[in-house]
């Protein structure tokens, strides 16, 4: 079962490349006696993501349990496609940095297979594409990635603070889900996208409001200067693409706009974020974006 969802993730990524010949280098492989369940590796000038022959002993039996997986798996590719090995990281803020966009970069990828790939879907047994089945589907699946996770690279300077990679990855699904529908009903402007992606923002909020997970997010004081993490990101990748405008290249129309990695400056949707302090502000909670 492993194996076969784990080949499926990668083939329904690789679909959303227009061509073969732009998605080759997505590559994988098993390993023995492997730390770790995942991570991206090299041998020589190649890169792939190693993939812990352990996995086999994952329980995967339910929807949630295969969204776990693809999380995982998502972040990684995050990793792989945007050639963070091909980075020597500087201090630890750069290695919080990109673990940063991988749980970023990686949930908008994971979404996309979610919700757009045919194999993965097959996998599953319910309706994903309903947005009270599928925000209820992934809310459990992100408590587990904390759980089991996150909560464990709180002693790590290589990552942010569990509360901050969980908010990291909400931040993740409502830009997926608001460029998704942003590109499919032709509202691009600024506002459209506030409107858009608050209302998707607060419908995940709500499902984790009676999970204890969510009144941690609401207490933590401790979050570091995301802005300029979000800086550090475009000076990296900007590094790392050079002169080519994308470090993605071949994905086709539509994913190419959910998932940009054009790298041009970076500048929050103010009106999107004003929306947002102004409900934690109702919620009671000491949380500002």
């Amino acid at each position: 079962m492993h194996k076969e969802l784990i080949g499926n993730i990668f083939s329904d990524f690789k679909d959303f490349f227009v061509d073969i010949k732009f998605s080759k280098f997505i590559k994988y492989r098993f390993v023995d006696n492997m730390s770790g369940g995942m991570k991206v590796s090299r041998t020589g000038s190649k890169a792939y993501i190693a993939i812990s022959n352990d996995i086999k002993f994952l329980d995967i039996n339910n929807d949630v349990s295969k969204i776990y997986v693809l999380f995982m798996i998502g972040h990684e590719l995050a990793h792989l496609v945007n050639k963070h090995l091909e980075y020597n990281d500087k201090n630890k803020f750069d290695s919080q940095t990109l673990e940063m966009w991988a749980d970023y970069f990686g949930t908008k990828i994971s979404m996309s297979i979610l919700q757009n790939g045919t194999r993965f879907q097959k996998m599953l047994n319910l309706n994903v594409k309903d947005a009270n089945i599928g925000l209820e589907t992934i809310s459990q699946a992100l408590i587990i990635l904390n759980k089991n996770i996150y909560i464990n690279t709180n002693y790590s300077n290589k990552y942010l603070h569990s509360n901050q990679r969980v908010s990291t990855v909400i931040a993740g699904i409502i830009s997926f889900l608001t460029r998704k529908e942003m590109i499919m009903n032709f509202q691009v402007s600024k506002d459209r996208q506030a409107y858009i992606g608050f209302g998707w923002g607060m419908a995940i909020i709500r499902k984790l409001l009676k999970q204890k997970i969510s009144n941690e997010l609401s207490r933590n004081k401790n979050f570091i200067d995301i802005p300029e993490l979000s800086k550090n990101v475009f000076i990296i990748h900007n590094s790392l693409k050079q002169k080519n405008r994308q470090l993605i290249k071949g994905l086709d129309f539509f994913h190419s706009f959910i998932l940009d990695t054009s790298y041009g400056e970076h500048i929050p949707n103010q009106m999107m974020k004003d929306k947002f302090n102004q409900e934690f502000n109702k919620l009671g909670w000491d949380m500002k974006l």
